[in-house]
């Protein structure tokens, strides 16, 4: 809860801080802006480190499982299934896969695809608290 209100707020303030005050300097303005949303994209997607790995949806008892990679945290296809589009789709694909099963490992995955979410809303937040001109 905590990261999502510290983003919420720091994404209001960079929404309003963008101004260009000084003429000299608008190019670099827009330049630092516009790479400002290109890493604010990339913090939302999940680390190399997990992408080779197996996902936790292909285990033995889940072989119906779409084979989904798409990677992104917040938004994108479930990895359930691929007709559906979630909200926080690995989170939400864990939660359900642990409230079924109620195995201990399946709530440790649960704890791990909460971390990436809350890491990725951490690193988008210092993303944009990153600021050259300003």
């Amino acid at each position: 809860m905590q990261a999502s209100a510290k983003f919420t707020k720091i994404a209001k303030n960079f929404n309003n801080s963008f101004d260009v005050t000084v003429p000299a300097l608008d190019l670099l303005s827009y330049h630092e802006y516009n790479d400002q949303l290109l890493e604010l994209e990339r913090s939302f997607l999940l680390p190399p480190s997990t992408s080779g790995s197996k996902p936790f949806y292909l285990q033995p008892s889940n072989a119906d499982v779409s084979t989904s990679t798409y990677l992104h945290v917040i938004y994108g296809p479930s990895p359930l299934d691929a007709n559906k589009i979630d909200f926080l789709p690995r989170l939400r694909a864990a939660l359900d896969i642990a409230k079924a099963t109620q195995y201990e490992e399946d709530w440790n995955v649960v704890k791990r695809e909460t971390f990436f979410v809350i890491d990725a809303l951490e690193s988008a937040a210092c993303v944009l608290e990153n600021h050259l001109i300003h």
